[in-house]
């Protein structure tokens, strides 16, 4: 073809010529018959160079190694849900998900919740208040274990070396803190009728009532921990608070500190003003939604999460809280479902359950405080009052 399309190209230059020579020389009818004629010539030059195009693509492809079709993996998520609903499932879809521990005779199968349907739920947590967004996460593939860690209070420093010497011996203080996963669960009462008729929407409505009970079971373990970690400091006043920052947390650790309260701690605090009526809290710079305590940002969580010691007694907790507690995440989340518990109420039963352990670090990385608001707080005056002068 290359061949034939050179031919075809020589012969068109000829007829172009010949043509240019014709209207030269005046004799425009032959030369409009010879234009004719160049014309049909050039169409077949470009037919054959697109056939030309075609053939080097063709052979372009027929070079390539053969690809094998992947065969299309079921969707685990649709997988779940058939299990969750009871159905039986084949041999290829049981080896989709991955099986969990059946711990009630009650519950039928209970399964490992799929990677992506896991990201949902998390992004549901995202939703609330978390204090797992303080503390040091480490995921775990093990159900135990420890981990050690050298206390910012024993930290040594690094040591002067000469060339060719040997490193001075230290005696780090490490401490080794054991964890176990812990198993925390609920149940969730789900319609037959929701359960066979919701499609799209029902690992949805499972993952976001899941996740803020998640939530809230998290903030209450992270904070038993704190509480348990070490002895509470009863305070009365801003100053207290700031006078413990001064002397009992390590100025290393301030950068990345924050003060955690309830919403009766928080309420307290903000109503606090100085000698001339000036609210002891300042406005956090980079998030109008915050206040700050002696430059240390406030994050306030619900009275239901962190309780109350008493009725005037508030908690304040103000450290780095990556430094005083770790959370040994097992990164799981099972479900399982029983249409037998709820036999007579037309109900199937979800267990969902999540995996972790909260375990105190370095107590010496906070303050547990707690304040009275009670005390006796001083007068408020103007700001440009005068002193009465005694007489005389």
């Amino acid at each position: 073809m290359k061949k034939k399309l050179l031919e075809l190209r020589q012969s068109l230059t000829k007829k172009v010529e010949e043509a240019k020579r014709l209207i030269e020389e005046g004799k425009v009818e032959e030369a409009r018959a010879i234009t004719a004629e160049a014309e049909e010539i050039k169409a077949k030059v470009s037919s054959m160079e697109k056939l030309e195009a075609l053939e080097e693509e063709i052979t372009d492809v027929e070079d390539l190694e053969p690809v094998e079709k992947e065969e299309k993996q079921p969707e685990a998520r649709s997988i779940l849900v058939k299990a969750l609903r009871g159905k039986r499932l084949s041999a290829e879809e049981r080896a989709v998900l991955k099986e969990g521990e059946a711990t009630s005779p009650d519950i039928s199968g209970a399964y490992i919740v799929p990677e992506d349907v896991r990201t949902e739920i998390n992004e549901y947590k995202r939703e609330y208040k978390s204090m797992k967004d303080f503390v040091d996460v480490q995921p775990t593939t093990t159900n135990s274990g420890s981990f050690v860690f050298e206390k910012t209070s024993t930290l040594t420093e690094l040591e002067d070396l000469t060339e060719g010497g040997n490193i001075p011996e230290q005696t780090p203080d490490f401490d080794k803190k054991d964890y176990k996963i812990k198993d925390k669960g609920a149940l969730l009462p789900i319609t037959n009728q929701l359960l066979s008729d919701e499609t799209g929407g029902l690992l949805k409505y499972i993952g976001k009532w899941f996740s803020r009970k998640a939530v809230k079971t998290e903030n209450k373990d992270i904070f038993k921990a704190l509480k348990e970690g070490k002895d509470a400091t009863p305070v009365t006043s801003i100053d207290d608070i700031k006078e413990r920052i001064n002397l009992d947390l390590d100025p290393e650790l301030l950068d990345g500190a924050i003060v955690v309260t309830n919403q009766s701690g928080f309420n307290f605090l903000d109503k606090q003003k100085d000698n001339v009526g000036r609210p002891l809290l300042q406005p956090d710079p980079t998030d109008k939604t915050k206040k700050m305590l002696a430059g240390i940002r406030i994050e306030q969580f619900s009275n239901a999460n962190l309780t109350n010691i008493s009725e005037t007694t508030f908690p304040v907790l103000i450290g780095n809280f990556i430094e005083a507690v770790k959370f040994m995440d097992r990164e799981q989340y099972e479900l399982a479902t029983s249409k037998e518990a709820g036999f007579t109420k037309n109900i199937t039963y979800l267990r969902a359950i999540e995996r972790y352990d909260a375990v105190l670090k370095d107590a010496d990385a906070y303050l547990n405080l707690t304040i009275d608001s009670t005390a006796v707080q001083p007068a408020v005056v103007e700001e440009n009052s005068e002193e009465e002068q005694p007489e005389g």
